[in-house]
């Protein structure tokens, strides 16, 4: 069966830029306002600890439960601190080499995000990259009940409906942790369920990855730079002339 690339949606932290260091500060403003302090929690010392715990989590909200030990209640109170807490930190969120260059060159494609992270700061985000028109749709955790953030996949089902696609297509979803493979592959799920003749391909962003952290579910294909998804796109353009290969 012939495929092509309908849409490529995008993880946001990690993934089109390094917010490593600013999510940690607002994590410790959270952890200050909310729990007392921050220093008492190892995982908020110092920018390789918060990394580490980020890889040995599934999500935000296993993150801050497991390493912060709030309950539902906390959780939900910090995630409506994030926005304002976000906006107001300094901390830069530079784009990972190779971003702009890689949307540039897909520019004949849709491109959405789907993220954890909050829609305004990542609309500011983008609009001081100079790179918010890129992006048909922004879906960020205020749009999603806080119970469904990923690994379930209604925000990027959701994001496929407003990208007018959700009934068929291949889409790629570009995220470097494998809480978005598991989105991914959650969604098919859905899709499977619906009939639907879409279907979502996980992309292992490696580059916004640091070296040694493995992979606890393996994405459809791996990336170590924006450019090799660029080439993911072409090959499944040029799919009638073999299968495509995986990377």
């Amino acid at each position: 069966m012939q495929r092509s690339v309908a849409a490529v949606i995008w993880d946001f932290d990690n993934t089109l830029v390094d917010s490593r260091a600013k999510n940690l500060a607002v994590t410790r403003r959270i952890a200050a306002e909310l729990l007392g302090s921050w220093d008492r929690y190892p995982m908020l010392g110092s920018l390789d600890a918060y990394e580490r715990a980020l890889w040995r989590t599934r999500g935000w909200r296993d993150l801050y439960r497991t390493e912060l030990g709030m309950d539902d209640a906390l959780m939900d109170e910090a995630a409506s601190l994030w926005t304002g807490y976000q906006i107001a930190d300094s901390t830069d969120a530079p784009l990972l080499p190779g971003v702009q260059e890689a949307l540039a060159a897909l520019s004949q494609l849709p491109h959405a995000i789907v993220s954890a992270n909050s829609r305004r700061n990542i609309d500011e985000t983008l609009e001081r990259h100079g790179l918010k028109e890129r992006f048909r749709a922004v879906i960020g955790y205020e749009e999603v009940h806080l119970r469904a953030q990923k690994p379930a996949p209604d925000g990027l089902l959701l994001c496929m409906e407003r990208l007018g696609i959700d009934g068929q297509g291949v889409l790629l979803y570009v995220g470097d942790h494998e809480v978005d493979a598991r989105c991914a592959a959650n969604a098919n799920a859905v899709l499977e369920r619906r009939g639907a003749a879409a279907r979502v391909l996980s992309v292992g962003a490696d580059y916004g990855r640091s070296e040694g952290h493995e992979w606890g579910f393996e994405p459809d294909y791996r990336a170590d730079s924006p450019e090799r998804i660029v080439r993911l796109v072409e090959s499944f353009a040029a799919e009638q002339a073999g299968p495509v290969t995986r990377m």
